[in-house]
């Protein structure tokens, strides 16, 4: 027990609230460079703090299932575009394929990396899915260390910050990236800096994005949010949703369902649950 303890917060400690982030600690220079950034945003100068392609601040979404090579096959079977395999990224707990978007921008299909062996409560989760779901999505940034204080001082932290560098095929990959917390919700969107990005990130567009359509019983809150940081992404009022609609071969398509959550008190709970879950499947 002291040791499932000894789990909890440490994930927790990455992803829950602190005083720090407290709006009422944003510091003086905080609060100048973010007026400076908004000021070059609403006045439609270039800026750094969005990388904006084709009129949207996406960088990529993703569709997460609880097996990865089906997911491949059942988003093939649905679109008529298979999606591009590769290794699991060296040490990381999924595995995913993607299918170009155009300008960079990608679909990924994400499920449990089945050589990893720790407690991940995002993976648990999504081994519950019973079809293919939006979870998550991220914007790209040219200057992640100054969206990191833009997003600090709007009172929604950059948290579990990494930074991944590895090779494939010859090509080296070069990211940082992080969860806009506090603690991770599905309908706020992660956030990425690409310094060296795979090859085939910028094939042209197999798929074409119509939308990505979101509501949150805190759609006011993140509407203010988002264009304090400059994304260009409408938010509706009601439960927690997320919904991709794509141009395909096979025609139209939407994959949509609930927004997950990981934040606040109910957070511990909701991760105790799921490490226990974790200890049973391995037992089994």
């Amino acid at each position: 027990m002291r040791r499932y303890a000894r789990i909890l917060r440490g994930y927790y400690s990455h992803t829950g609230p602190s005083p720090a982030n407290c709006p009422l600690a944003i510091t003086f220079e905080g609060s100048y460079l973010l007026m400076q950034r908004v000021i070059t945003y609403e006045a439609g100068m270039s800026s750094d703090l969005i990388h904006v392609r084709d009129g949207s601040p996406l960088d990529h979404l993703a569709l997460c299932c609880p097996d990865t090579r089906a997911g491949i096959a059942k988003v093939a079977e649905i679109t008529g575009v298979t999606p591009e395999l590769g290794d699991p990224e060296p040490g990381q707990f999924y595995w995913s394929g993607g299918i170009p978007l155009g300008q960079g921008r990608f679909l990924e299909i994400l499920g449990p990396n089945p050589n990893f062996r720790g407690f991940n409560p995002f993976m648990e989760t999504i081994r519950s899915f019973d079809e293919l779901r939006p979870a998550f999505w991220y914007v790209g940034t040219r200057d992640f260390a100054a969206f990191r204080e833009a997003a600090k001082a709007a009172g929604a932290p950059v948290q579990r910050i990494e930074t991944i560098r590895y090779e494939r095929d010859g090509n080296r990959v070069d990211y940082q990236r992080g969860i806009l917390g506090p603690g991770f919700k599905g309908t706020r969107p992660c956030v990425i800096q690409w310094n060296q990005r795979p090859p085939q990130m910028n094939a042209p567009a197999a798929l074409t994005l119509r939308s990505l359509r979101l509501s949150d019983p805190d759609a006011v809150e993140l509407r203010s949010l988002f264009a304090t940081l400059g994304i260009d992404q409408p938010v509706a009022q009601g439960p927690a949703h997320i919904a991709i609609d794509l141009d395909t071969p096979n025609g139209p398509v939407s994959f949509e369902g609930p927004a997950l959550a990981f934040e606040g008190i109910g957070a511990m709970a909701k991760m105790a649950s799921l490490y226990l879950r974790h200890l049973f499947r391995r037992a089994g």
